[in-house]
């Protein structure tokens, strides 16, 4: 668990991962694979999810 949250260039992996799923979503409206109304509501629950993992991110660093 701790690995998942360990900041590498700044931020976790979870966090870089999350990040890589918002630019896919992105990626898909652009190719007009997703609709907007599916694209707006996928990328504010990754990007709730991504602010949960900063602050998971900054519990694990306090801790060390």
């Amino acid at each position: 668990m701790k690995v998942l949250f360990k900041p590498v260039g700044g931020q976790s992996p979870v966090a870089w991962l999350l990040q890589i799923g918002l630019l896919a979503v992105v990626w898909a409206v652009f190719k007009k694979t997703m609709t907007h109304t599916t694209a707006l509501l996928i990328a504010a629950v990754l990007i709730i999810v991504l602010f949960g993992s900063f602050a998971l991110t900054k519990r694990f660093e306090e801790k060390e």
